[in-house]
């Protein structure tokens, strides 16, 4: 039976293998990187905040550490940023102004202030964005309780996806089908949504897990058996 010393001495060791600092990226712009995202073939996008109200894209190439796009936003106060996983030549962003815009990084210019689209119908901040299976469709999820998929082309919401009690903080896409998505929000919910179908699954602090109908707005199926809380 090993003694408390000796297992004291166990946890203070050094790992036999140590991480490795490969790179440090520094923009010379400055200014507090609020958010980074991993893109297509090494790049990074980075949403850094300067003085006031600045705020600014910037995309490297993590290899060599040299910045590639930096995207001036037409608005301010900026929460949330996306990079298109499949191409690399998108990247999105929004916030306090309730709107999402859309960029399209060019091979030839560096320096970008125009947008592709204005995807606006939201009635509250934007609080994360996800490029939904390509450069083509959005997702965006809001302080007004709402996730909106979103043609890009047209710059029209093609599905609005209600159901949370308070704002929704959070989306993250399903690794392995194409049509979920997952969503999480101030009411302690996660909320397991398919675009093919109208209904989704709900998960909270009560220890139930309920199937609904998005249409009728009623529970389908309730599954319990957890004898704590779900979170």
């Amino acid at each position: 039976m090993p003694t408390m010393e000796a297992s004291l001495k166990n946890a203070n060791r050094q790992p036999t293998r140590q991480l490795r600092l490969k790179r440090k990226i520094v923009g010379k712009e400055g200014g507090r990187v609020e958010q980074v995202k991993w893109g297509k073939d090494n790049q990074l996008l980075t949403l850094t905040s300067g003085a006031s109200s600045l705020t600014s894209l910037l995309v490297w190439d993590a290899p060599s550490g040299i910045r590639t796009h930096l995207v001036i936003p037409v608005y301010s106060w900026l929460l949330a940023s996306a990079i298109e996983q499949k191409e690399g030549t998108h990247v999105a962003c929004g916030g306090l102004e309730n709107i999402c815009s859309v960029y399209k990084l060019e091979s030839n210019q560096e320096h970008i202030e125009a947008s592709v689209a204005e995807l606006k119908q939201h009635d509250g901040y934007i609080s994360d964005i996800k490029f939904f299976n390509g450069k083509d469709r959005i997702l965006t999820a809001s302080g007004d309780s709402e996730c909106i998929l979103w043609d890009v082309g047209t710059q029209t919401a093609t599905e609005v996806f209600s159901g949370h009690d308070g704002d929704v903080t959070s989306i993250s896409l399903s690794p392995t089908d194409p049509n979920v998505f997952v969503s999480g929000g101030v009411d302690n919910t996660v909320r397991v949504w398919d675009v093919r179908t109208d209904r989704i699954l709900t998960a909270s602090g009560d220890s139930e897990c309920i199937l609904w109908d998005v249409g009728t707005q009623t529970a389908t199926e309730v599954f319990s058996g957890h004898s704590a809380e779900n979170f």
